[in-house]
């Protein structure tokens, strides 16, 4: 159920941002449009044409939104070096092939002087995939600048989680602690070897609670766990288990 919510969240978010983006273009389309006719007489816009001349900035502006990782990345330089080169190669493609549409549908097309040469074909058109471009990059920078504050946050929100776990389970250890003890105390008027029994469970969890996150601890310690816990089972089988346990050597 929790997978399922999920992926339904993911989903909208995605639907979201796929909706803003074809929101932003036709706004943007619809603006430079409009421009394109407050100058010219609108039978003589070559509509195409502008569409055509959109959809290569369009095209830059995604492209280098996608490249950017790889080219921040010293593995993958190399190919987002040549992913650059083969977008620049589908820029100017897109470009020159909008004259080629434009000389089918108007035959006495005059197309301007720059696109004689490829060098001056190439120059007229490095104001718009430089705008393109740098916005590609800021909108990848924006991305990934809230990409990793919200798995900061994420991190952060999962830290806090496993400390408040940790201090959970601490207060419950101590409290369970304190209270044998107290029953300890309460029992030993009336059963020595039942107080022993509760002495030696009480013994157990403050080991557990004084221990728990170290890695390392003496030998001693170790020992007198072992012996506190055949105690208590010597007490749980009314002494009839036989446990051999000896230590040798310095213990310290």
């Amino acid at each position: 159920m929790k997978n399922h919510l999920l992926s339904i969240k993911i989903n909208s978010i995605f639907f979201i941002n796929l909706l803003t983006h074809i929101v932003l273009w036709i706004i943007y389309l619809f603006l430079s449009t409009g421009t394109l006719i407050s100058i010219f007489d609108g039978d003589t816009i070559i509509y195409h044409d502008f569409f055509l001349f959109s959809s290569s900035k369009i095209f830059i502006f995604y492209a280098i939104f996608l490249i950017m990782p790889t080219l921040f990345n010293q593995k993958k330089a190399i190919k987002g070096i040549l992913l650059l080169i083969f977008s620049l190669f589908i820029f100017y493609s897109i470009l020159y092939i909008r004259l080629s549409v434009a000389k089918y549908f108007y035959p006495d097309f005059v197309p301007p002087k720059f696109n004689d040469r490829l060098h001056t074909f190439v120059l007229a058109y490095v104001p718009n995939l430089i705008t393109f471009s740098a916005l590609g990059s800021l909108y990848w920078l924006y991305n990934n600048s809230k990409k990793q504050n919200t798995q900061k946050l994420a991190l952060e929100k999962r830290n806090h989680e496993i400390e408040v776990s940790f201090l959970k389970s601490q207060i419950n250890q101590h409290f369970i602690y304190n209270m044998l003890n107290m029953f300890y105390v309460n029992t030993m008027q009336y059963s020595e070897k039942l107080a022993d029994g509760i002495l030696s469970l009480s013994e157990l969890m403050r080991f557990s609670v004084s221990h728990e996150q170290n890695s390392l601890i003496p030998v001693t310690e170790e020992v007198k766990f072992i012996e506190t816990y055949i105690n208590l089972n010597q007490l749980r089988f009314n002494d009839k288990l036989k446990v051999v346990f000896k230590t040798e050597g310095n213990l310290n």
